[in-house]
């Protein structure tokens, strides 16, 4: 195999990685501080080779590990079996200048030495010495013996009152003021990972779970064995979260603790999240770099927001985040358990005052809840007076609806104003701001206080002076306005202040989001604008998509384009789109092929599918390789089914594990069909398991048939009943479809007589838990509703075989059981044998199922306000 050249695969790293991003080089030379034909020439592999401090800088900008792009450099500099320049004999030394007579006498000197030596001797008198690298910045981090928890954001209670009226002013920052600890099941996973960092090898763990559960607490607790070994604690905070992690992740050393308390701020963040993940995950994954721990938290959903799989055809903007998030995850309960509870009791005995206080007071088991004070927040909000209330409300409406969490004064005082009444506005006190800051700055049992004032950083003055000060709602209320108030639409002031006090790009554009989908689509319009005006160029299609609503198609096609000058890529894809809805589709061809030119990644996959089906497969390949490196699983999968069809076995199966490794868990079953190729059946068997397991229900199909293919019928009916037992009916149901048209009617029937009778088990067995406890019965109900679903699948295939009759059965059913689906599914089939009766009957039926419960008549939920 011809050795691949290190400057062609630097530059092509650094490129992929751009591609990646969806950066232009533009935007990536603003990004590193670098000149335009010094990015080019790096990206290009044309020119002078890269200095050292270029890669550098492009390698912190593309989230890359700069060492091996050093390395590749270095090879390129110093190809092995070449020493120096050397040109043809009686030529002048190419790429050097013409000789200063200064150099007159080092010549006469060096005469008749070889050629290449008076080559180095030459470059080394006319090129001055490189100036001396800067000295490297530490690593990040201070020892945990030295770091306060109060500065890692715990929610620390403070000394119990001595009535439930008295408050404290001032949080006590003593830190062995912190209650006992109890310890719960998560600890367990947390003293896991602590024993394997102690042990040489990096992990990481995010706790999972409600506001003041008791996350951060356990993380401190046990990074305290590390305290003893000498290890670091880094919380990257400043200047943001999310710009602190980016730039200091490459320094972090061994033995450091990486503190991502809201993981959401990192992980999460629009514009650094995917890059800070693949980070850590560098991090994580280089033996050379550890031993690390990084300890993460998270509300359940952010976590769902980060882990959950966007549907086909939508972006995949967390698919880092999901990667590096599976399998790290721990949940963490709302409530102690009875023994858990008994052991605080024991611990309070023993003098612990603030337990003691809190087990007095706990309700539910939620005592880290009590310690934190959380129930005393939400009474202080609901008896507040109106114009702290009017405050309260309002952020929380800013921070459910997507808003950072640091909130100007002047944008909660003016937007406060219509959250009152016109007799609560006009009975206002003239200091009624400092009254209502006073309220909702006290504190209670716990130290917090429902909003607080947070000092800026120096690094933040520019944006302090814009802002004056501001304030943070405390994370209980903000969690229970999120819940409370997830139907209230904030009125016209909110808008307004959001307008004119906001200057953070990303919570401009949220809100503006919010606006939209709410209907305020003058106030979406503004903010949009005013997120693209602060950085979000990308909002300036928001703005386009509500002109070309209101028939301003022009105006539109305007805004993209100065998406599209300023790197947005995408921007052209939507001026496709708002031309094919106006039915110009001449002019959406044209704007198509300009997209196509430009490298959007959709449509440069609809050319690839394209040239494809058009025969051209070389082309299509090239295509499929160019986003395959970019990180696009469809390539990668499309790009294996050409190898397999040019009988590339081995390129077929590294582009499925390629795909894998991308996060296509389905393509563990082409990978082990690949394995099967080659005669290697355990191995596809392996594989086929881990298929199951990742929930593919292909994978369980194809395990089921090779077990029949081996001749091991009783192990395949095995599998069929387990899949059954355990609600897998989906797998079944696709495998009575490849049986039936495989022409095996008889095989199929059977799989649907045993679908079937497990239905009317289950049934049986739902309606005696309907009298058990609330929770066992909303589970069953849960493990119903995944099986219905299955219904409406087994009445499409009965359909599908001619069999009407058993279709009408099963949707029927379905419908019964209040499944939307089946409902649609059993008018589609009333109204295709023309029973008007009856498909008035089941109209009738829909609506009375469905407009109670506040959906719409297609069955999906009405948009919350």
């Amino acid at each position: 195999m011809d050795q691949v050249d290190p400057r062609e695969e630097l530059s092509e790293r650094l490129d992929t990685a751009r591609l990646r991003l969806g950066l232009t080089k533009e935007q990536l030379r603003a990004r590193a501080g670098l000149g335009r034909t010094t990015v080019s020439n790096a990206l290009n592999g044309t020119g002078p080779l890269p200095t050292k401090e270029t890669i550098t800088a492009l390698a912190r900008a593309l989230g890359l590990e700069s060492g091996l792009l050093l390395e590749l450099r270095r090879k390129a500099a110093d190809p092995p079996g070449q020493i120096g320049v050397v040109a043809a004999p009686g030529s002048a030394p190419p790429d050097l200048p013409a000789p200063d007579p200064s150099t007159h006498a080092a010549n006469t000197i060096i005469g008749d030495l070889s050629h290449s030596t008076v080559v180095q001797a030459h470059t080394a008198i006319i090129s001055p010495p490189n100036p001396p690298a800067p000295a490297p910045r530490p690593a990040p981090g201070r020892p945990i013996g030295e770091c306060d928890p109060h500065d890692l954001e715990m929610r620390v209670a403070g000394s119990p009152p001595d009535s439930l009226a008295a408050t404290v002013s001032v949080p006590q920052r003593d830190t062995a003021r912190l209650p006992g600890y109890v310890r719960r099941d998560h600890d367990d996973v947390l003293d896991r990972a602590v024993r394997a960092a102690l042990g040489g090898s990096s992990r990481m763990v995010v706790l999972v779970g409600l506001s003041s559960t008791g996350k951060t607490r356990a993380c401190w607790e046990s990074v305290q064995p590390l305290a003893e070994h000498g290890w670091r604690l880094w919380h990257p905070f400043d200047p943001t979260r999310a710009e602190a992690a980016l730039e200091g992740l490459g320094r972090v050393g061994p033995r450091t603790v990486v503190w991502l308390n809201e993981s959401q701020h990192y992980l999460g963040h629009s514009r650094f999240g995917e890059q800070i993940a693949a980070a850590l995950h560098v991090l994580l994954t280089n033996p050379d770099r550890g031993p690390v721990l990084v300890l993460g938290t998270l509300w359940e959903e952010h976590a769902e927001a980060l882990t959950t799989q966007p549907k086909p055809g939508h972006q995949d903007a967390h698919a880092q985040a999901r990667a590096l998030l599976e399998g790290r995850q721990v949940t963490v309960p709302v409530a102690f358990t009875n023994d858990q509870l008994d052991n605080a009791r024991e611990l309070a005995q023993s003098g612990d005052g603030q337990l003691a206080h809190a087990l007095e007071h706990v309700r539910d088991g939620r005592l880290a809840q009590t310690l934190a004070g959380a129930p005393e927040l939400v009474r202080r909000y609901e008896t507040a007076s109106p114009g702290a209330r009017a405050i309260l409300n309002a952020a929380m409406d800013a921070l459910r609806l997507g808003v950072s969490l640091h909130l100007p004064l002047g944008f909660l005082v003016q937007a406060a104003e219509d959250y009152l009444t016109d007799d609560e506005l006009d009975a206002l006190p003239d200091q009624w701001v400092d009254q209502a800051l006073k309220e909702t700055g006290t504190t209670v049992h716990g130290g917090q206080a429902p909003l607080r004032q947070v000092r800026t950083r120096r690094s933040d003055q520019n944006t302090s002076k814009a802002q004056g000060a501001v304030y943070r709602l405390e994370d209980y209320l903000e969690q229970h306005g999120a819940h409370e108030r997830r139907m209230f639409c904030p009125p016209l002031s909110f808008w307004q202040a959001a307008h004119d006090h906001l200057i953070d790009p990303e919570s401009l554009y949220h809100l503006g989001g919010a606006a939209n989908i709410r209907h305020r689509l003058h106030w979406a319009a503004r903010l949009f604008v005013a997120a693209s005006e602060h950085g979000r160029i990308d909002a300036l299609v928001n703005v386009a998509q509500i002109r070309h609503l209101i028939g301003d198609s022009p105006g539109a096609e305007e805004l993209c384009r100065r998406a599209a000058k300023s790197g947005h890529i995408d921007a052209l894809g939507h001026i496709v789109r708002m031309r094919a809805e106006n039915q110009d589709y001449a002019g959406a061809e044209i704007a198509y092929r300009e997209a196509v030119e430009a490298g959007h990644p959709e449509f440069l996959l609809q050319e690839a599918i394209r040239m494809e089906e058009e025969g051209d497969l070389v082309e299509s390949k090239k295509i499929y390789h160019r986003l395959a490196s970019s990180g696009d699983i469809q390539s990668m999968v499309r790009l294996g089914r050409l190898c397999e069809m040019a009988g590339d076995n081995a390129g077929a199966e590294e582009s499925y594990r390629q795909a894998v490794a991308a996060g296509d868990k389905s393509s563990l079953s082409r990978v082990a069909r690949m394995r099967e190729l080659v005669g290697d059946f355990r191995g596809a068997e392996r594989l086929t398991r881990q298929g199951v397991r990742a929930g593919d229900k292909w994978a369980l199909v194809r395990l089921i048939l090779m077990r029949e293919e081996s001749g091991r019928q009783d192990a395949a009916e095995i599998l069929i009943s387990q899949a059954i037992e355990t609600g897998d009916i989906e797998s079944i149901v696709e495998l009575a479809r490849v049986k039936h048209r495989a022409g095996d009617w008889e095989y199929a029937e059977k799989l649907q007589l045993m679908l079937d009778s497990a239905f009317e088990d289950f049934n049986c067995a739902l309606g005696a838990g309907r009298e058990r406890p609330e929770e066992k019965r909303v589970l069953r109900e849960h493990e119903a509703s995944e099986k219905i679903y299955s219904l409406v699948k087994l009445a499409a295939l009965q359909e599908e075989a001619g069999n009407q009759a058993a279709a009408e059965h099963l949707a029927r059913r379905a419908a019964d059981a209040g499944n939307t689906n089946g409902l649609a599914e059993l008018k589609r089939i009333r109204e295709e044998s023309d029973d008007e009766e009856e498909f008035l009957l089941v109209s009738r039926w829909e609506s009375d199922l469905l407009w109670p419960h506040g959906l719409d008549p297609d069955g999906t939920p009405s948009q919350p306000w």
